[in-house]
């Protein structure tokens, strides 16, 4: 079983490599930073007036918060994920995804795991890059990697890319799910509105969002102040209670996955 599920895994995730889904990740992951550049172009007088070590944090806590939490895993996932399962049908290729002699919910993981490979090397790497031209763009000549040592930076790094993964995951998975039942993927703009809803819905409400628990996940060090008409932010849950809830959410719709895929009958109409 495990040499099915590791063999399925290669197979998707090199077709996934010669296909649109590279393309379309690419895309959206080059977008950050295209945007670092354009704020360190348009910006430089400003961050280079007295750049100091809370100058970097402000900044890279901006674009994790604001273009990779919010923006950039969610158009991914929601993109990518939707179509893993969706396509098959879409394409008329779900007969000869069946054909192949192994269980269906080893196919349905083998995708998820090959979808989640590929969007987090590509999410990740935007990440770092973004990091590394914050810092080398800010601190010209005092050196990228000299401040990359200081402040447990590495650390840092490690800690928002696994952030940026549990995201990928989580979001992947309502999309996985979605995409088998539905073959609109108008969801995604409902989700997208209640996710970017946060600061603003009473507290009960905020611990049914997954950018909840994100952010929880990578506290900043200075927050935006609230306003005075918006609904004061819950108080952020433990690491534990985050991981439980954004892990079990994952598997949980995985499984859900397995189970519709398990029952679908290979009609390619109305589906």
């Amino acid at each position: 079983m495990g040499f099915q599920l590791l063999h399925g895994f290669r197979l998707y995730l090199r077709a996934y490599g010669r296909s649109w889904f590279l393309w379309a990740g690419m895309g959206l992951a080059a977008l950050p930073v295209l945007l670092i550049v354009l704020l360190l172009v348009f910006g430089r007088e400003h961050y280079n007036r007295n750049p100091t070590w809370s100058t970097y944090q402000d900044l890279n806590d901006m674009m994790l918060r604001f273009v990779f939490e919010h923006f950039l895993i969610f158009i991914m996932a929601s993109g990518l994920g939707f179509s893993l399962l969706r396509q098959e049908f879409e394409g008329r290729t779900l007969h000869y995804f069946l054909l192949q002699p192994v269980p269906r919910w080893l196919l349905v993981l083998s995708k998820v795991l090959a979808y989640l490979a590929l969007t987090s090397i590509l999410c990740v790497a935007s990440l770092w890059l973004t990091y590394l031209l914050v810092i080398g763009g800010i601190g010209a000549g005092k050196g990228a990697l000299t401040y990359l040592a200081e402040g447990m930076l590495w650390r840092r790094l490690l800690r928002d890319s696994g952030v940026l993964v549990l995201g990928l995951l989580a979001y992947g998975s309502i999309a996985l799910v979605v995409g088998l039942i539905f073959r609109s993927g108008f969801y995604a703009v409902v989700l997208f509105g209640w996710e970017l809803a946060l600061p603003y819905v009473p507290t009960t409400f905020k611990r049914l969002t997954i950018i909840f628990y994100l952010q929880s996940l990578t506290p900043i060090a200075n927050p935006l102040p609230v306003r005075p008409w918006a609904t004061p932010i819950a108080p952020p849950p433990s690491t534990l209670v985050s991981l439980v809830a954004l892990l079990g959410l994952s598997l949980g719709l995985i499984l859900a996955a397995g189970v519709l895929f398990q029952r679908k009958e290979c009609l390619y109409s109305g589906v």
